[in-house]
């Protein structure tokens, strides 16, 4: 690849370009990050705001979930044989629950597709805290142990995001923006807990994929004290 001919680089760049609308997105805003900066990262205080008031949404919808009895002459059973009352219940509410989170799942990993790289991040920032925090006494009644699976199906997206990343092309400014408003909310949030760091580490090894960067990040790290045993695989890699 690097022995091509700089005129056959551009002519297939510009077909990639014509024919693959996720990379036209991703260029979109590359050249928004290059040309108008301001336009594409945020303040903390603009990323403050914006992770609270995606926080509110997703929470309202969450807390606003209805569970309901099946209509029961409909209900398809999961296996033969007899099944208890509650494992119905508690399947129908699983399912509602899913339901909601693919809703989730499909506006950040779309946003992130289209090359809303840091907005999108912070509404995964948003949705971690909505898991964390949602009061749902009804999910309680119907599922055993309910946080479980509103941990499981963060992570699933998490998963998600993890593996768009690795197809993106991503500036360093976005990746530091991200990195330093992450930590930011770790301070004021979560300096106590050990799982928010270890949520969010495997983007954060998706986004630090090269030497400058690598530096970039840990500068920040280092500026809030952010010591080894929070990122246990990230360290080595800025080494």
């Amino acid at each position: 690849m690097n022995k091509a001919d700089d005129s056959i680089r551009l002519e297939y760049f510009h077909k990639l370009l014509d024919s693959n609308p996720v990379i036209r997105n991703q260029f979109h805003q590359y050249l928004q990050t290059r040309q108008r900066p301001e336009k594409v990262t945020m303040s903390h205080a603009e990323g403050r705001d914006f992770i609270h008031s995606e926080e509110v949404l997703y929470r309202r919808e969450m807390e606003d979930l209805k569970f309901q009895y099946p209509d029961w002459e409909d209900y398809p059973p999961r296996h033969h044989g007899h099944i208890p009352c509650y494992d119905i219940l508690e399947d129908v509410a699983k399912e509602t629950i899913e339901y909601l989170f693919a809703g989730f799942s499909d506006e950040i990993l779309g946003g992130l597709n289209n090359g809303k790289v840091v907005s999108s991040l912070l509404r995964l920032l948003a949705l971690y805290d909505t898991c964390e925090k949602a009061h749902m006494p009804q999910a309680d009644n119907f599922i055993d142990g309910y946080r479980h699976l509103l941990d499981r199906k963060f992570t699933n997206i998490r998963d998600g995001v993890v593996e768009n990343i690795g197809k993106l092309v991503i500036p360093e400014d976005w990746v530091l923006s991200f990195t330093e408003t992450l930590v930011d909310h770790l301070q004021r949030n979560y300096r106590d807990d050990g799982k928010f760091l270890r949520q969010f580490e495997p983007i954060l090894l998706k986004l630090v994929n090269s030497e400058p960067t690598a530096l970039a990040v840990e500068k920040i790290l280092k500026k809030y004290e952010i010591r080894n045993p929070q990122l246990p695989g990230l360290f080595p890699q800025l080494i």
